[in-house]
């Protein structure tokens, strides 16, 4: 579990950039404090945010993502069927 809240953490960050991206749009700001720069910190701060929720609940923050679109178009592309977000 701590795991995917790792690697859906740093997922979610992506995809804010990558829609802001295609926007253009100014990146926002990261989830976490403003204060914390380093990997180890920031994967403290997932951690620390994830560590107490069900297995259940990390994974109900990937369904229905809107982002997955954006991820998609960046991965593949229009041209293999993902419509641009």
């Amino acid at each position: 579990k701590d795991l995917v809240a790792h690697l859906l953490g740093w997922r979610e960050r992506m995809i804010v950039r990558l829609d802001a991206a295609t926007r253009g749009d100014e990146t926002p700001p990261p989830p976490w404090p403003a204060e914390l720069t380093e990997d180890d910190e920031i994967n403290n701060w997932i951690y620390e945010q994830n560590r107490d929720r069900p297995l259940a609940d990390v994974l109900a923050l990937e369904s229905g993502r809107a982002g997955t679109r954006t991820l998609c178009w960046f991965s593949v592309g229009a041209s293999n069927g993902c419509p641009r977000p």
